[in-house]
């Protein structure tokens, strides 16, 4: 056995192989108890930091169902999300906000019900725990209804054409939003969800948080422990550091959305067919929904059918294939009546047992009995050559109080779908979890469409809650304005793009409020003083608008894009040039279990 020369006790710190050679490695007695060094290299502050910022913006992430189940789509959806977060953290923030109030909402909303039914109406499907984690659940899509049965597509929307896929494999099916679930519990049918059901979907993994707990717990308090001792930070702590509060806010916001469910429960209920078919109706079928019409049922075979005003209408048996043509009804009373030179292309129907099944469901549960009558006393409907022939609702005044028409579907409030926001529709098909609700209604001049979409949606609310969140995330940043950088260039880029960041959205509001500013006056003028408005002047302040917005957004979009991009590349590279505090550290702190 090798002897130690215990005639000098040697700390390690002060011999190398350099300056030492081997041997005196090998025989070199060291101290009973050797401290750690209260030094950590540049890899160590890289290394505990990329730590923590993947793992408060991987874990962190509570996303909504797929759309798609193949591995790609769900890898490129994670790393969308992932980059998001680490660009710009208070999109994600603002999401789980959002998401968090809905389904307080909804559980608010489900409980009241519940508590009002009790006395009048309760069934066994009702008598269930409406709780947070069942409200997340509905409101992230985890549960649609099949509609395969009920969905034909000659008659659908353009629009809504891209939302499904015409398959014989795969059954179609809706995402419900929280107000149709409310609309359905309201009429006593009850979407009811195990939480045993739910924990089995929800794929969180307790030891994954724990660890992640513990990373950010020592990442928080060496942070502190160095402001403390008035030892420097680096840019990149600082940044992590942000991560961290996003990251608890995200945590504290969707601490009960179910995690990573990949698959949604799908719901078949041949008694709901009826409320799905006219909420269908309402929001994937409005093109035709102002082309039929709702007429007295056929009584016996010799009756005849009768239009408005005595246009000869012709009954046609309910069989699929059929070509429904201008002026056809079926024995249920659903005829086609509008005036095909006004809009060829939707001059007949091809009837599909869908179509057809879907209306007798429709019909069964909502029979609209006395429809004569309705005709006369539903808000009427005009021609508006403002908008291509389709019909629109108007107030009294527009109408002539002697012409008759008929019982239009737009005309009836079970199927107007105007004036509905995005949360209020009955299906979120095709909705992203990140989504600004908005208004569909048929305004008729540029004022009023901008009235419409900054007092009348969440907007003044989503926007307030996007300048708080930016200018936090800029002003953390700028706590580091009399720190020292690598060069003078890179500290006022820094300075800059922290301020940028913090006034970029209040900025762009202001500057867009005075591009649309000549749209505002032009509706003015030609609402009070239209023989002032010439053709040339008109086009003017329209070309004024339009070229100050297409400037304005593609600028202030790049320089927001480069702040992002410029802050977090110089909190990385920030560290070739840095204090030797920076580099100082505790061996306390150290001890801590930490990545």
């Amino acid at each position: 056995m090798r002897e130690l020369n215990t005639s000098v006790i040697t700390d390690p710190w002060n011999i190398s192989v350099v300056s030492n050679d081997t041997n005196s490695l090998q025989t070199l007695l060291a101290p009973a108890w050797v401290s750690s060094p209260h030094v950590r290299g540049s890899m160590d502050i890289l290394q505990s930091c990329i730590l923590t910022l993947v793992a408060c913006i991987y874990t962190a992430l509570h996303l909504d169902v797929p759309k798609k189940t193949t591995w790609h789509y769900l890898l490129l959806e994670k790393a969308k999300w992932v980059t998001t977060t680490l660009f710009a953290p208070e999109i994600s923030v603002y999401m789980a906000a959002v998401q968090l109030k809905k389904a307080l909402d909804l559980k608010s909303a489900l409980r009241k019900i519940q508590k009002q039914k009790q006395s009048s109406n309760w069934t066994i499907e009702a008598d269930f725990e409406v709780n947070l984690k069942y409200a997340f659940f509905i409101v992230m899509g985890a549960v649609r209804f099949d509609v395969h049965d009920i969905l034909s597509f000659p008659d659908l929307d353009k629009s809504a054409r891209k939302l499904f896929q015409q398959s014989s494999v795969n059954r179609n099916s809706v995402r419900p939003s929280p107000a149709f679930i409310c609309t359905l519990a309201e009429r006593g049918h009850w979407i009811k969800v195990r939480k045993e059901d739910i924990d089995d979907k929800s794929k969180a993994d307790v030891i994954q948080k724990t660890l992640v707990v513990i990373q950010v717990l020592w990442m928080v308090m060496q942070c502190i422990a160095r402001s403390l001792s008035d030892l420097p930070l680096s840019l990149l702590e600082v940044h992590t550091m942000v991560h961290v509060i996003c990251a608890t806010l995200l945590y504290a916001c969707w601490f009960k959305k179910p995690l990573n469910i990949q698959e949604a429960m799908i719901i078949k209920r041949i008694e709901l067919e009826g409320e799905l078919g006219i909420m269908m109706q309402k929001q994937f079928y409005r093109g035709m929904s102002d082309r039929l019409a709702l007429f007295p049922p056929k009584q016996d075979d010799n009756e005849n059918a009768n239009g408005i005003s005595g246009m000869s209408m012709k009954w046609i048996p309910s069989e699929p294939q059929t070509s429904m043509k201008i002026g056809n009804v079926l024995p249920m009373g659903l005829g086609l009546y509008f005036d095909a030179d006004i809009n060829p292309d939707r001059s007949s129907i091809l009837l599909t047992e869908e179509f057809l099944r879907r209306w007798k469901a429709i019909l069964t549960d909502f029979p609209f009995t006395n429809r004569e009558a309705q005709a006369v006393e539903s808000s009427r409907l005009q021609i508006e050559p403002l908008y291509r022939g389709r019909l629109i609702e108007t107030e009294g005044s527009y109408a002539l109080e002697n012409e008759s028409q008929p019982l239009f579907l737009t005309r009836l409030k079970q199927f107007n779908n105007s004036g509905l926001s995005d949360q209020e529709r009955p299906f979120w098909e095709g909705r992203s979890i990140f989504h600004i609700d908005a208004p569909d209604t048929e305004h008729r001049t540029r004022l009023d469409n901008l009235m419409c979409i900054f007092l009348s949606t969440e907007l003044p609310t989503v926007s307030l809650l996007a300048a708080a969140l930016s200018g936090l995330y800029g002003g953390v940043h700028l706590a580091a304005w009399q720190w020292t950088f690598p060069s003078h260039v890179e500290e006022i880029l820094w300075k800059v793009s922290c301020l940028l960041i913090a006034c970029a959205l209040p900025g762009f509001f202001i500057l867009f409020m005075l591009a649309v500013l000549p749209l505002v006056l032009l509706d003015f003028l030609e609402s009070k003083h239209r023989n002032l408005v010439t053709k040339p002047f008109e086009n003017f302040l329209s070309f004024t608008s339009l070229l100050l917005i297409n400037l304005e957004l593609p600028i202030m979009a790049l320089c927001y894009v480069f702040s992002r991009v410029f802050v977090i590349v110089e909190s990385f590279i920030s560290l070739r040039y840095a204090p030797v505090g920076v580099f100082v550290t505790f061996e306390w702190v150290e001890l801590f279990p930490h990545f």
